[in-house]
């Protein structure tokens, strides 16, 4: 906790505006968007809990001590137990370049959070319980909950059920005592596999048929799914992409550490391996299996939905979990420990620099937008007379200046990229923010075709900071950022 602290300094302190400050950071009707439209009514429920609203600085400290929580269950369901080990673990899971993007949306950092505590807590209960009746439903209950925050989550609950197969099968000792462990027994072993994927099935029928109650919008492309060929097509793609971000994509890292990650992957398999060695060959068939499973698991979210945003971090952080797994197994391995070891403090120390670097530029980039659109709000006064008598229609044409963010930060990122790295002045919400710069509602969002008679009366203007970029036209507020063109953003129209 003490080390997120130091290294996101900044988002406990102030607040960090991006595309979904405004209105994330209001108070917010139950049930929102969230639970109409995407089905994330367990968030709903989370945000309720906190009084309605996005409060980043809250959030910030209980969403970091989760993390910090996570990464110690996630630890303790792969058999570490050694305090040393377990902060390793813990520090990569908490300091991973995609998690930051969690941090990131103004209201959904406790929630994001919490639905990975569900799934590990889920998982653990399977793990740390012989099968019955009462700890596959507390257990799937934890499963679905988490699904309820967020529905590409189903690849970390894979993930998480593939940890613990994998290393109930392949244990490294055989005299682990407990039911955590595999018995050796391919019979039994087979039947803690059925148990654990009914569970697992179960808790995302149950989740689906939750989602079909809670929808009342279509949300589009948020919801929909694949074509069993398409999944196919996206499971077999999966397996490049996977090698991909293990390698050449790893770019929070040197360029000369680039393949760090497949190293960890390649030794973990190794681990694994030797541990079933002793066991039939069934058990080893089956241990091979879902070690070959990863890749697709973990791109599961791609699989059943081809609109999942891809170099997301709130998606992609899955791939961080599996790193480690594989670190983590060869942990316990007394040959590779020190090995496995140093790759782990090697991967920390980069990941917080990156996730340092990240913090200072997201800092510095909402003081550089702030003040630009305060300036933009200065002449805006200047321009129109009766500005606060009424509501105005307002088009913004183009974009403010991107802020040189490769200044501040050595490492491209760009496949775990955080949405701090997004402009808080988006098309869609350039009506919510001067409001909020002017202290009142003094904008509405423009009819299409008052952006249409704007687009054309700015043709020929000089963009901002000329004099002529903000004027009013026919009783609308047009404000020039860059010249039009072709596919330059303008506000969104009322409707759109």
């Amino acid at each position: 906790m003490a080390i997120q602290i130091v290294v996101y300094s900044y988002f406990f302190t102030m607040p960090i505006l991006t595309d979904h400050s405004f209105p994330n950071m209001w108070v917010q009707p139950f049930p929102s968007h969230r639970t109409r439209e995407e089905g994330r009514w367990f968030q709903d429920v989370i945000m309720l809990a906190q009084g309605g609203s996005g409060v980043p600085s809250l959030q910030m400290f209980a969403a970091t001590a989760l993390q910090a929580v996570n990464g110690i269950l996630f630890a303790r369901l792969l058999g570490i137990e050694r305090a040393f080990e377990t902060f390793l673990v813990a520090a990569v899971i908490c300091l991973q370049p995609a998690i930051l993007d969690t941090y990131c949306f103004s209201s959904d950092h406790l929630s994001f959070a919490f639905g990975d505590t569900l799934a590990l807590m889920g998982t653990l209960c399977l793990a740390r319980s012989r099968p019955n009746p009462l700890s596959a439903v507390v257990a799937g209950l934890c499963l679905m909950l988490s699904l309820a925050t967020y529905g590409p989550k189903i690849a970390f609950l894979g993930l998480l059920c593939v940890c613990h197969l994998a290393t109930s099968l392949a244990r490294p000792s055989a005299d682990a005592p407990d039911t955590s462990e595999g018995t050796g027994d391919f019979r039994v072993e087979a039947k803690r596999i059925a148990y654990v994927g009914a569970v697992f099935a179960a808790a995302c029928l149950c989740f689906f048929a939750s989602t079909k109650l809670a929808l009342s919008t279509d949300a589009g492309m948020r919801v929909q799914l694949n074509s069993p060929s398409q999944m196919v097509h996206a499971a077999l793609a999966a397996y490049p992409r996977f090698l991909a971000l293990c390698t050449t994509e790893s770019d929070y890292l040197p360029v000369a550490l680039r393949a760090l990650p497949a190293v960890a992957v390649a030794m973990g398999c190794v681990a694994l391996v030797l541990n079933a060695w002793r066991a039939g060959p069934a058990v080893k068939a089956v241990v091979m299996l879902l070690l070959a499973t990863v890749p697709a698991v973990v791109r599961a979210a791609y699989i059943l939905n081809p609109n999942s945003f891809e170099h997301q971090g709130r998606l992609t952080y899955v791939n961080g979990y599996a790193i480690v797994f594989f670190l983590a197994v060869a942990l316990l391995r007394p040959r590779l420990k020190w090995f496995a070891m140093s790759l782990l403090l090697m991967l920390a120390y980069f990941m917080a620099v990156v996730a340092s670097q990240e913090t200072n530029a997201a800092a510095m980039k909402t003081i550089y937008e702030t003040n630009t659109l305060n300036r933009v709000a200065s002449r805006i006064e200047d321009r129109v007379e009766d500005l606060y008598t009424g509501t105005h229609s307002l088009v913004v044409i183009g974009h403010i200046p991107d802020m040189q963010y490769q200044r501040f930060v050595r490492f491209k990122n760009r496949f775990a990229t955080p949405h701090a790295r997004y402009t808080a002045f988006p098309h869609f919400r350039q009506v919510p923010f001067l409001n909020f710069l002017f202290g009142r509602d003094v904008f509405r969002s423009p009819k299409a075709a008052e952006v249409e008679r704007a687009t054309a009366s700015a043709r020929g203007r000089k963009p901002w900071p000329a004099e002529e970029s903000v004027y009013v036209e026919d009783g609308v507020v047009v404000v020039v950022l860059e010249p039009y063109r072709d596919g330059v953003p303008r506000t969104q129209a009322a409707g759109d």
